[in-house]
Parts: structure tokens; sequence; C-alpha cells
């Protein structure tokens, strides 16, 4: 299965990720004031023997950040800002 823009769904979903989190970051600039412009994403997918995807089987984002308290405090922040945003939805 590969999106209409023949590119592979597992990139595409990479760039889906980065578009959201940029559009966020400039759309709640007093919110998220610890994130940077620098951002990075991987997918990567499960597939079946026939080469279909079932699944994510895992997300990674990466974001040049400003100091905060703790590793805790900011992968909080993360799922919080992800798991709100329309692209999961």
């Amino acid at each position: 299965m590969k999106p209409k823009n023949y590119m592979p769904l597992a990139l595409d979903l990479s760039h889906a990720l980065l578009r959201e989190l940029a559009d966020l970051r400039r759309e709640n600039k007093k919110k998220l004031p610890i994130y940077a412009p620098m951002l990075k994403s991987q997918v990567t997918l499960e597939y079946d023997d026939n080469n279909k995807p079932v699944r994510i089987n895992t997300i990674v984002i990466s974001t040049q950040h400003d100091d905060f308290n703790t590793e805790k405090v900011m992968l909080k922040n993360q799922k919080k800002t992800l798991c709100t945003s329309s692209f999961l939805a």
C-alpha cells in the first residue's frame, strides 16, 4: 500500500508528523516555547507475509529544545502535544 503521492508509507507518515509538529510549534509559540525548528522523525511499520502494512511498530521523534526540568516532563509534554493533535484523530 502506497499513498497517492507514491512515497513509501513509512516516509509519508514521518513527513506528516513533521508537518504537524511544525504547525503546532508555529501556532502555539507561547504554549510550546521549548520546541525549536530542528525536527526529525522515523516511522517503522510491520508488514504481513504479502508485504502489506498491518500496524505502526515504532514512532521516533527528535526535536531540538530548550532546557527543561526532567526527561519525564519533556516526555509528558510530547505525548500531550501529539495525542491532542489532529494528525492522530
